[in-house]
């Protein structure tokens, strides 16, 4: 008989996602020490699942490794191990999590963390819960040993978790992925991200080349969001714009987004922020000062 394939179903949010497991030891939570990662909950590792293949199914136990660790109806105290039975329910941080795959609960013994072998496991990215400001999100992934069995996945296998982690994470809806031979692009001739989006695509990233075959290249552009900033302009004999907060700005100043003026030329303004270059382009003729700026756009960096 064949085995059904276990993975971790994952709730936070209104939202699911779903990862395949292998057989050993996943440690999930929140960042260093883990190696199934949950953005968005406490950058600590929450519990440890014990899988093992057995005759006749696959069976389960987990380990509480802080004190709010919930298993059905029951609270863990840390460092409490218990079988795992199908169906049952984790949930911590408003994160809830099921085990599916399960054909019969896992033996009674207590089961201490292990780690056997020397490949990398994944990380798991489910990315609710993200504000909207334009600070990083710190998100850690901690390489642990899997089973001297477990397979590395394929390419395009990464190629659509990335889809749903993007998807997931709520980024521009024609972000795409292209799995080619020796790399995975990801972002190329898509919409412009926010710097608060190119932090959750940052994220997922650097979580998913722990142990993609190939190495993931982000291609995608930021936009400044400077389209309506400008005002007027001015070319001559002395090269500014004025912004709509009414303030005088020369090559060289920052605005208060924190993006600063590296070329204004008629036509156009070019600004720059930690290595992201954007091009916004205007309306205005050459002798500057007429209607604001109509569109953005950006250039990769």
């Amino acid at each position: 008989m064949r085995l059904a394939t276990p993975a971790l179903r994952v709730t936070k949010g209104g939202r699911t996602s779903s990862l395949s497991l292998e057989s050993g030891t996943h440690v999930v939570g929140g960042g260093f020490g883990c190696d199934l990662v949950i953005v968005g909950t406490s950058p600590e590792p929450a519990f440890s699942l014990l899988l093992t293949k057995e005759t006749g199914g696959i069976s389960a136990s987990i380990s509480a490794l802080r004190e709010d660790i919930i298993v059905g109806d029951r609270l863990l105290k840390q460092n409490e191990s218990i079988p795992l039975c199908a169906g049952q329910t984790i949930r911590f941080d408003g994160t809830e999590c099921q085990v599916e795959g399960l054909r019969r609960p896992a033996g009674r013994r207590r089961h201490k963390m292990i780690a056997a072998g020397m490949l990398v496991v994944a990380a798991l990215l489910l990315l609710g819960g993200f504000g909207n400001d334009e600070t990083t999100i710190n998100t850690a992934v901690s390489l642990k040993a899997a089973t001297p069995t477990a397979i590395r996945p394929s390419s395009e296998a990464i190629a659509e978790e990335l889809r749903q982690a993007i998807r997931l994470a709520q980024l521009p809806a024609d972000m795409m992925v292209e799995p080619l031979a020796t790399e995975i692009h990801v972002g190329e001739n898509s919409s412009p991200l926010t710097f608060a989006g190119r932090a959750k695509l940052r994220d997922i990233i650097d979580a998913l080349n722990r142990r993609s075959p190939v190495p993931i290249v982000d291609k995608s552009s930021v936009s400044s969001g400077l389209g309506g900033f400008v005002a007027a302009a001015g070319y001559e004999p002395f090269r500014f714009i004025v912004g709509v907060d009414g303030r005088r700005y020369h090559e060289g100043d920052a605005v208060a987004s924190g993006w600063q003026i590296v070329k204004i030329a008629p036509g156009q303004l070019t600004v720059s922020r930690n290595g992201d270059i954007d091009t916004i382009y205007l309306d205005f003729p050459k002798g500057g000062m007429n209607p604001p700026a109509r569109s953005v756009e950006p250039q990769g960096h």
